[in-house]
């Protein structure tokens, strides 16, 4: 059996398809949920005290965050490819065992993969949450 697609041929034009629509996803605009308007008076109060940083997009906690997002975003959308690759080998193995067994090997590797994304998220989650609480000061 002739196989018209080869895989191998196109890995690099798909991986760079695969970069440049992450990286649109990944710059989308997030909607502000805030109201425009000063309803409570903070910002003439935060202007009035010396050295107030409002600005919380220079913030090395909100950078960090947003560095381990995006590096958890990319190795998910890799090891979802994983999956897909191993999937085409499947369907195009042509009965072939080997390639059979083969692209089952790769579908569970993507599958364990992802779980390993998962867990490593919700355990940077988990950390960063709690040592948020711990640092942050409440004043009353």
């Amino acid at each position: 059996m002739k196989h018209y697609f080869n895989l191998n041929k196109y890995w690099g034009i798909l991986l760079s398809l695969t970069l440049i629509v992450s990286g649109l996803i990944m710059n989308l605009n997030s909607v502000n949920a805030q109201p425009s308007q000063d309803l409570y008076g903070l910002k003439q109060t935060t202007d009035a005290v010396p050295d107030f940083q409002t600005n919380k997009e220079t913030d090395l906690s909100i950078i960090a965050g947003r560095v381990i997002n995006y590096i958890f975003g990319f190795v998910g959308i890799i090891f979802l490819i994983m999956i897909l690759i191993g999937g085409y080998k499947w369907m195009s193995s042509g009965g072939n065992e080997e390639r059979v067994a083969d692209g089952k090997k790769m579908i569970v590797q993507g599958i364990n993969g992802m779980i390993a994304i998962f867990l490593a998220y919700a355990l940077t989650y988990a950390v960063l949450s709690g040592l948020k609480a711990a640092t942050s000061s409440t004043q009353q």
